[in-house]
């Protein structure tokens, strides 16, 4: 069974447990730059969490090395994206 459309695209965007400091230097960059860009598009104003983000959620279990090799083998040809969070991408053909 197919779920997804012919040229269709599956993402998934999931946390990854920092083990090493290289693994945290993302997190230093995209934690500041998306307080600057929340209060950029709200003009400094508080904003309410948009109920998108109160989903329930758990602690990362998986490394980034994790994920790298549990996509490939499950996802063959899918691309990773990483800023602090990790986002396998895989599209239908």
């Amino acid at each position: 069974m197919k779920i997804l459309a012919p040229g269709g695209a599956l993402v998934i965007v999931g946390l990854f447990r920092a083990r090493t400091p290289v693994d945290h230097l993302p997190g230093v960059v995209a934690v500041p730059a998306t307080i600057a860009m929340g209060r950029l598009k709200n003009k400094g104003r508080s904003s309410r969490r948009p109920v998108s983000m109160t989903a329930p959620t758990r602690s990362a279990e998986m490394t980034f090395a994790d994920i790298v090799r549990e996509a490939g083998d499950a996802l063959l040809g899918a691309r990773l994206r990483l800023f602090w969070h990790s986002t396998p991408v895989w599209n239908q053909p």
